[in-house]
């Protein structure tokens, strides 16, 4: 039998390019809308799950898409919401440092930004030495955190992906300087070493043999009890591995505060929470502090729930010192965790404000959850005035008496809308609740508890 001959007819034929052009669209990427050119500042109305290309006059421009019809609005970002990260510059377009994205209904899809050309003076600062990087300002958090592709190109643009409405600014930094990063959020780890610096205060050196992220969760605060003889300065991390059966090599590294005795800070190291043993266990090796920068670092294979804790019989009378802690409106308290061994005497929480809004204290013993308004035992003064300060005291006359177990203390930021707080929090062992008394060094609080034993068996 004779095989078929594809059909020439007229009519045959336009069908088939029909079909072929037909797919062709279906598989091709949907061209961006192109407006007219826009103004910095000023709100472009786009269509619903439309990608659209605005450029912008002096060189900006961005591809937006929104799943609902809304306003965006590209404006130049001159006034930094937050100082730079230590190590970093700003670089300097004409506009300003960087550019806030917004829109006014809906979700952001996706946006790509390609910025003006840099000042002639910033794209020199680039160098084999110098890295050009993007940082984007977190709310919540109230930190800078790097994006992972900085986007820079060599002709002197950044052309990149911005993940999230908000404030981006364009920075410079030595090669080897840490990338800010905020708690909770995932970075890429690789066999190439990766620098990390995140907000909670921790520095991270980390190498996986695979492709992998590494997350960090910060907390100020743990329901585990001290490791035996040593006490905490307020530093828990929470470390993991999405492939947690990586291989891993990484290093720690913590700035402690400067309020700390010369003597406590000198025996700090890191301890991790062995789930097997249900215990705080110190590595054998790889821990050091150095006093000249204030930092304790510890090599490690493994991730977990990591603390720095000191000698507690190096600390005097005090337990817990933190210096200027920061509150913002999306975090408005701190909790921290303390351990009593004592069931005489008394436990001292001095809480001064810095600057900001009026901030409160609360305590709790043996409880998993962090003190509140509705969940209390102590409940402090509201302290209005900067450089205000309340004390709240436990004792053997307090509800619940002065005992031994973990208690929680909280600081709360109250009406805050806008800006930051600051305050420091000191936790000391005292001889009671009374001025007087809780300024006694240590020593007197050891004479009282044997006065108290001799009167006991007399």
């Amino acid at each position: 039998a004779a095989t078929p001959r594809p059909s020439t007819h007229p009519a045959g034929m336009a069908r088939s390019i029909t079909v072929a052009v037909a797919l062709l669209a279906l598989l091709a990427p949907a061209a961006a809308i192109v407006t007219p050119t826009a103004v910095l500042g000023v709100a472009q109305s786009v269509e619903a799950d439309t990608l659209t290309e605005i450029q912008y006059v002096g060189g900006a421009i961005l591809e937006v898409e929104v799943d609902a019809a809304a306003d965006v609005t590209l404006s130049a970002y001159a006034n930094l919401e937050l100082d730079l990260p230590d190590d970093f510059d700003a670089l300097a377009f004409s506009a300003g440092v960087g550019f806030t994205l917004e829109i006014s209904a809906g979700a952001l899809v996706s946006a790509h930004l390609r910025t003006p050309d840099l000042t002639a003076a910033a794209a020199a600062t680039i160098t084999g030495t110098v890295k050009a990087q993007c940082l984007r300002f977190d709310v919540e958090a109230n930190a800078y955190t790097a994006l992972e592709v900085p986007g820079y190109d060599e002709e002197g643009f950044f052309s990149l992906e911005l993940p999230k409405v908000g404030a981006y600014v364009f920075v410079s930094a030595e090669a080897d300087i840490p990338l800010p990063a905020i708690c909770l959020e995932a970075r890429s780890t690789s066999s190439a070493m990766t620098s990390v610096r995140y907000n909670g205060g921790l520095e991270l050196d980390v190498s996986t043999t695979t492709e992998n992220s590494v997350t960090v969760g910060c907390k100020t605060s743990s329901s585990r009890p001290d490791p035996e003889g040593y006490m905490n300065i307020g530093a828990y991390f929470d470390i993991d591995l999405e492939d947690e059966d990586d291989d891993v090599d990484a290093e720690l590294r913590f700035t402690y505060d400067s309020g700390l005795r010369a003597e406590f800070a000198a025996s700090l190291k890191w301890a991790y929470w062995d789930e097997d043993d249900e215990a705080w266990t110190f590595p054998d090796s790889g821990g050091s502090v150095d006093s000249s920068t204030r930092v304790v670092s510890q090599t490690t294979t493994h991730f977990s729930e990591w603390a720095v804790v000191g000698d507690s019989s190096k600390n005097s009378n005090s337990i817990l010192t933190m210096s200027n802690q920061r509150l913002s409106p999306t975090n408005p308290s701190k909790c921290y965790s303390v351990d009593s061994d004592w069931d005489i005497g008394s436990l001292d929480f001095t809480v001064t404000k810095h600057d900001g809004a009026a901030i409160r204290a609360y305590v709790i013993r043996d409880d998993d959850d962090c003190p509140s308004e509705s969940n209390h035992d102590e409940k402090g003064d509201l302290i209005e005035d900067d450089e205000g300060t309340d004390e709240l005291c436990v004792d053997n006359d307090s509800t619940p008496p002065l005992d031994e177990g973990r208690y929680h203390v909280a600081v709360y930021a109250e009406g805050q809308l806008t800006g930051s707080t600051s305050f420091s929090l000191e936790v000391s062992h005292g001889l009671g609740c009374s001025s007087a008394a809780t300024a006694a060094p240590s020593i007197f609080a050891l004479l009282l508890a044997v006065a108290v034993a001799v009167a006991a068996v007399l």
